[in-house]
Order: C-alpha cells, then structure tokens, then sequence
C-alpha cells in the first residue's frame, strides 16, 4: 500500500527489519486470539418453564442433548407472554431456537407468524403423538386436563359432575376460576362450547363465568396459588389442574377431581422459532422432547400423561392416564380462532366477568 511502502523508503532497511520481527512476534500472540472464533462452539436456546419442571428438562433433556450433539444449550426461563412478546417484537433475532408453548401461546405464536412450519421427517416421534395434540407448528409432550377440582370433605363425586358446579350456591364464596392470562382464556372457549356458542359468540362462557363470579368466585392467579387458596379452606371446588389435585400437595388436602363434560386438555410442548441460524438442531431439539423417556420424566412433575403414544405407563403415572372416552369428552379448541378473538374476548371478560 502507498503509506506503507513510502514509510518504509523513508526508514531504511533496519527499520523494515525491526518492523518485520515485531510482526513475526506477534504472530503467536494473534494466533491464539483467533482460533476460538474459528472453531467457536454452538449455542442452543430453548425456552421453557422454570422451578420444578425446569429442573427436569436440565437434568435430562438438557444434559442428554448437549452430550449427543456437542453443543452448549441455554435454559431461558422468562415468563410464557414475555418470551413470545420478545420474539414477536425481534422476529429472527430474539435469540431463542425452540421455545414452549401451549393453549393460547399456541394461537398467539402462529398468528404473529413467529414459529416455523414444522417438517415431520425432521422429527421421527412427530408420528406418535395424537392429532389432538399437535399441528403444523407446535406438538404437545404431555396432556394436563383442566376440569373440576374439588374438596370432598365438603362437595360430592356426583356434584362435581358438570361445570354447572361452578354456580352452585350451596358453595357460594368458595368456587374459583383460572386469571384470563393463565388458563382462564382457554377454560372460557372450553364452557362457552359446553354451554352452545361458538369462536364468533362468545355470550354462553361470559354468561356462566360471570355467574360463577357472582356466586363469590375467585380468580385462580396460578397452581400454586390455587393449591394454597384450597389448603387454607377458600376453594371448596374449582376450575383447576388435574395434575396438581394429585400431586403431594393437592393429596395433602385432599383434591379429587372427575373430568367432566367438555374439559379442556392443556398441551404443552416445544415449536421452532422462525428464523433461527440453528434450524436443524430445533427440528431435533423438538424431536427429543417427545421421547417417551423425556415425557414420562416431566409427566412425573406435572402429574399428567405423556402423549407419545409409545410411552408405557409406569405405576405411578396409572392414575393420569386417558382413555379414548375422556378424549371424546375433551374440548380441542383451534388456537387460530381463539387468537383472533382474542382482543374481544378479553375486552368482554373484564368489562363483564370481573367484579
């Protein structure tokens, strides 16, 4: 370069010889700056739940797939609704290979176009799990049912038959529904089916969600906090987990639940998020979280059963299991309708539903 070769014609031989011996000096030093880059290891991120659940997936789906496919794999545990509004916010850039979903996060997701389309081909266990646990861009690794939780001590089997328990007087202060933002937005698509409306009319569930506000609801934040509003004596029956009826806490109570007429399976699993640079890891960061082994693991936690239906059963997850009528019985919603209206029926449920 001109610079260079006029500098040098100014300095002589002995400085282009001193020039020439700090850069081969150098030399080792740049060397190994650079060598990390070029083979610099690959960084996997899935999003997902934390606490106990997330636990699991570290210890077995975490560990197990860094071990396969040498990569290191990041655990990101923001909130469900602040993972997606980041994704939707960053499309292609939020950092997140896979990410959770379930229920409305499903509708929320695609309607935002931020997942890809899944390849099943990519992902042998997609074949084995049900059709009502999965579409073209997400599939569920476990079902958890939200149905009719109840305290025998003071509400009966044949009581609890039916949503209807809900507005039942006789428990009048002590019934309580899922918060909108948790499950309240599917359970009010689940009865307002039950009770003959549709995606486009919404009345029948606004209709018997306010009635069970006015007969002294109240509004369930979270499991835990369900669990304890049931062990301090507050919830005598409610619309609530299954799972978490028979888990230690719920049996301590103790819960019983029955699944009624049109309850609603809550699917959680992993989709692709669009536009990562790791596309072909996701597809088998997917695949691997619907193993019989990975869903029996964190069926365990949740007290749910596992959908992939290679999975057997151990004893102590006999009591979770589905049978074909509890399926007919289910509430399989379209995630796709329920997103678009979604605004309405959040404008409808806090102008009418809360006090």
């Amino acid at each position: 370069m001109e610079w260079q070769q006029g500098f040098l014609s100014r300095c002589g031989k002995a400085l282009r010889a001193k020039k020439l011996a700090l850069v081969v000096a150098a030399v080792p030093v740049i060397v190994p700056l650079l060598a990390p880059l070029a083979g610099a290891e690959t960084m996997f991120t899935f999003a997902a739940a934390g606490g106990s659940w997330g636990k699991v997936m570290d210890t077995g789906l975490k560990q197990t797939f860094e071990k396969e496919y040498g990569v290191s794999v990041r655990h990101d545990v923001k909130g469900n609704v602040q993972r997606l509004l980041a994704m939707i916010a960053n499309p292609g850039k939020s950092g997140i290979d896979a990410v959770e979903v379930s229920g409305s996060r499903i509708g929320l997701a695609i309607g935002n176009n931020v997942l890809e389309k899944l390849d099943a081909s990519k992902m042998p266990n997609y074949q084995f799990i049900p059709a009502a646990f999965k579409n073209e861009y997400w599939a569920g690794g476990l079902v958890c049912p939200l149905s009719v939780v109840y305290n025998p001590a003071h509400v009966t089997a044949e009581e609890a038959a039916s949503w209807d328990v809900l507005a039942n007087p006789k428990f009048k202060g002590h019934v309580g529904i899922p918060e909108y933002t948790w499950q309240g937005e599917n359970w009010l698509h689940a009865v307002n089916r039950h009770y003959g409306g549709t995606y486009d009319n919404l009345t029948p569930g606004i209709e018997f969600a306010a009635k069970v506000m006015r007969n002294g609801g109240t509004v369930i934040q979270s499991p835990d906090h369900g669990l304890k509003l049931f062990a301090a004596g507050d919830l005598w029956v409610a619309a609530f987990l299954t799972g978490r009826a028979m888990s230690p806490a719920g049996q301590a109570i103790p819960l019983r639940f029955t699944l009624v007429k049109d309850w609603w399976p809550l699917s959680v699993g992993f989709a692709v998020v669009k536009g990562t640079p790791n596309l072909d890891l996701a597809y088998k960061f997917v695949n691997a979280s619907l193993t019989p082994s990975h869903e029996i693991a964190i069926s365990r936690v949740a007290g749910c059963a596992p959908t992939n239906v290679e999975a057997a059963l151990p004893d102590d997850l006999k009591g979770a299991a589905l049978s074909d009528a509890d399926l007919a019985n289910a509430a399989i919603l379209d995630y796709a309708r329920t997103f678009k209206v979604g605004p309405k029926a959040l404008e409808r449920w806090k102008r009418e539903v809360l006090p």
